[in-house]
């Protein structure tokens, strides 16, 4: 136990586990040197763990720099021949040949022949109706029929002027037929025609105009007319125009190349093509080069931030440090996170469109999970830690590292405080957000395409959130099951009424099971008032009692005529059922498989308290009472040793001894309180606590102040038959006359 005051600054220990020493029968000075010896053990065994995990994270991180592929544009270090006569298909070449006879197939144009003829001799009626007495439309003079042929139609001015001249001397219907003569000839009567036909339509026009009579005049009028119609009477046929292209490409003949055995593909300093890494593949090559001296800088940088990890957990999370379980937990999420990034690097070398930014999901579930399984502070120090080893052993962009320290920050951030599963969604929506941000700021640093910076902007970015909650919640209940550990989401699970046991409690003892959730509200009050953590408290109250599950009708709460079997029994066979329920409830939450927290407060929370009853029973009936030992009466123990054991162990004690009263008074309840928090703090049961006297005090008054507002006194109300009398008689005090309404 502690006092109110600071105290100094002790170097920590490994704590070495009771059960290793406890029941040995040994000297104290052989006794030390097995806790030294136990506490050396550990230490070398948690070096060993730390030691067989760098060397995972080396061979994860440095595997693929151990073989760097030659790769496009690297020089090779060596020359490579082939090691056997080879006929292979060039890729390369094949496609550019197949795009070169794509490229060649014209485009394709459907012409709708019968609209275009009949704009034409619309045209031909238009220009001609002005000068006739049945003008056309709204066509009414020269003046608005060059305009519209101007305007409209983009006819060029001597065109415009050439119609309108023949339009005056009735001579335009003679075009109509050169025309519908032009068009048969350039069509070939197909409505889909290629893209040359259309093409150069004067010239076409020039070389058909001797064998049609058409007049070297009319050549360029023709011509001008045509191109006109022919642009607002074409589509495009692009399903044409891809199969013709397809069956073009088709038709070309793969290029087939020989490489003679101990050819040389690439020589030695020679740039590498893309055709170089086919003929490798299909040499069923892999030539690579081991750069040394790289390996042995990054191995030397992850060993230095393995070290810098190592102390500050030592020095600034002790807590930590000496729980091996949590020690091997943040091992394990430091390992997967490194097994991630060797994965997504190896997809972005297959598949170049996949972008490294999606390595901030495993900064973001890394963050998550070490927050809720170790220690927020643990996921502060670890998370960037894993990000700049992933960054330097991996050589990735340093754009990589900020978005991984983003996301692990903001993992961090909203799982500091409340440890649930909508704290796991909104982490993740949040790292969805972060991620955006940061790759789009990349990417407008760098100038990046714009389809390029989308792709990683909003696919990955919004990917690094999605994949960020949905990893951390399937992984979450995976560690709480395999390493048996307590988070707030598993104490929820534990607080529903339908598990087995307080199911069969509140059927079997239903006194034991109100006591449980009585204790659990008022230790729940107090661990808030003192800063422990209220959720574990009340959890662990409502199943602090479950050993008396086996023999519930010896405890007083389940009697219910006021017969205690007890009273038949000697008192020390009295007082080893009563502790007996310890040992019982212990192993039946063993069984059930609830976290180790809870177990430890079931266990602790009489502590070696004195049973009181049957050891001044004892006592009386012993024909000397100072040979009575205390030892036989007293809970086995361990004494509390943490915070909210010493506030269940408090809030128990007080609850059954207020409950016994028989006047629930302030006063009496203070008395009471006070006695039990003496009697409890004189016995030594906080000896082995990290608990001060300014947190009892604190406690003791939370506890004073609920039992009081709970047992507060009530207005005592007259039975029915009573009132009826003094409503009926008109002389008692508050009466009315019968009779009468009220």
């Amino acid at each position: 136990m502690e006092n109110g005051n600071k105290p100094k600054p002790q170097k920590k220990r490994r704590m070495v586990p009771s059960s290793a020493v406890a029941h040995v029968d040994v000297k104290p000075g052989l006794r030390a040197r097995l806790g030294l010896a136990w506490a050396r053990f550990l230490a070398a065994r948690m070096l060993t763990a730390a030691v067989v995990l760098y060397l995972l994270v080396c061979a994860a991180l440095l595997y693929p720099s151990m073989r760097v592929p030659l790769e496009p544009g690297v020089r090779a270090p060596h020359s490579i021949m082939s090691p056997r006569r080879m006929e292979f298909v060039d890729t390369e070449a094949t496609e550019r040949a197949r795009a070169r006879a794509r490229n060649s197939v014209e485009k394709v144009y459907v012409v709708d022949i019968s609209t275009l003829l009949s704009d034409t001799r619309s045209l031909a009626d238009m220009v001609s109706g002005i000068f006739s007495d049945t003008p056309v439309d709204k066509f009414q003079d020269v003046g608005s029929v060059r305009d519209y042929l101007l305007d409209n139609m983009y006819l060029d001015v001597k065109t415009v002027d050439t119609l309108v001249e023949m339009g005056r001397n009735n001579e335009l219907q003679k075009l109509v037929p050169a025309i519908e003569s032009v068009v048969d000839e350039l069509t070939d009567g197909r409505t889909q025609v290629e893209q040359g036909r259309l093409e150069n339509i004067e010239t076409r026009v020039q070389e058909m105009a001797p064998n049609k009579g058409i007049p070297a005049a009319d050549v360029p009028v023709i011509a001008d007319i045509l191109k006109s119609l022919v642009a607002r009477n074409r589509s495009f046929a692009a399903a044409e125009t891809e199969q013709r292209r397809d069956a073009a490409a088709l038709t070309v003949t793969p290029v087939v190349r020989i490489t003679e055995q101990r050819a040389t593909i690439v020589k030695k300093g020679a740039l590498v093509t893309a055709s170089h890494m086919r003929a490798f593949s299909n040499a069923g090559l892999s030539p690579s080069r081991t750069p040394w001296l790289r390996l042995a800088g990054s191995a030397l940088l992850l060993a230095f931030l393995f070290v810098m990890g190592a102390v500050y957990i030592r020095h600034a999370l002790p807590d930590v440090y000496a729980d091996d379980k949590k020690l091997f937990m943040l091992f394990m999420l430091i390992f997967m996170t490194m097994l991630w990034a060797l994965m997504l690097h190896m997809l972005n070398r297959t598949i170049p469109q996949f972008s490294p930014y999606a390595m901030g999901a495993a900064s973001g579930v890394l963050a998550i999970l070490a927050c809720f399984l170790v220690q927020p502070q643990a996921a502060l120090a670890v998370t960037p830690m894993a990000a700049a080893a992933i960054m330097l052993c991996l050589g990735l962009d340093p754009g990589v590292f900020l978005v991984m320290l983003a996301a692990g920050l903001t993992g961090y951030f909203f799982s500091m405080r409340r440890q649930d599963m909508d704290s796991i969604m909104k982490a993740g929506l949040a790292v969805s957000a972060v991620s955006i941000v940061i790759i789009a700021g990349l990417h407008m640093i760098r100038f990046t395409t714009l389809p390029g910076a989308l792709m990683d902007t909003l696919v990955f970015g919004a990917a690094n959130g999605l994949l960020t909650a949905v990893i951390a919640t399937g992984l979450l209940p995976l560690f709480e099951r395999v390493f048996n550990v307590i988070t707030p989401h598993r104490l929820l699970e534990l607080s529903n009424p339908e598990h087995p046991l307080l199911k069969k409690l509140l059927l079997t003892a239903p006194g034991t099971y109100h006591h449980c959730i009585f204790v659990g509200n008022l230790a729940e009050t107090a661990a808030e008032a003192v800063g422990a953590d209220p959720l574990l408290v009340r959890i662990a109250c409502y199943y602090h009692d479950v050993g008396k599950l086996n023999r519930p009708y010896f405890f007083a709460e389940n009697q219910l005529h006021g017969e205690n079997p007890l009273d038949d029994k000697s008192p020390s066979m009295g007082a080893l059922i009563i502790y007996q329920h310890l040992k019982e409830g212990v192993e039946m939450l063993r069984e059930h498989k609830l976290p180790d927290p809870i177990i430890r407060i079931a266990s602790e929370h009489h502590g070696t308290c004195l049973i009181s009853f049957f050891y001044q029973q004892a006592r009386s009936l012993a024909k000397d009472p100072d040979t009575v030992s205390e030892e036989r009466f007293r809970y086995p123990g361990p004494t509390p040793s943490t915070l909210e054991s010493a506030i269940v162990m408090l809030s128990d004690g007080c609850e059954a001894a207020v409950r016994s009263l028989k006047e629930h008074s302030t006063r009496n309840i203070e008395n009471t309180v006070n006695a039990i928090v003496k009697s409890r703090l004189v016995d030594g049961q906080f000896d082995h606590c990290r608990i001060t006297l300014d947190q009892i005090d604190t406690v003791r008054k939370t506890l004073i102040e609920t039992l009081s507002r709970i047992y507060h006194a009530r207005v005592e109300y007259p039975d029915e038959e009573e009132l009826r009398k003094k409503l009926q008689d008109p002389h008692a005090p508050n009466g009315r006359q019968s009779g009468k309404a009220s």
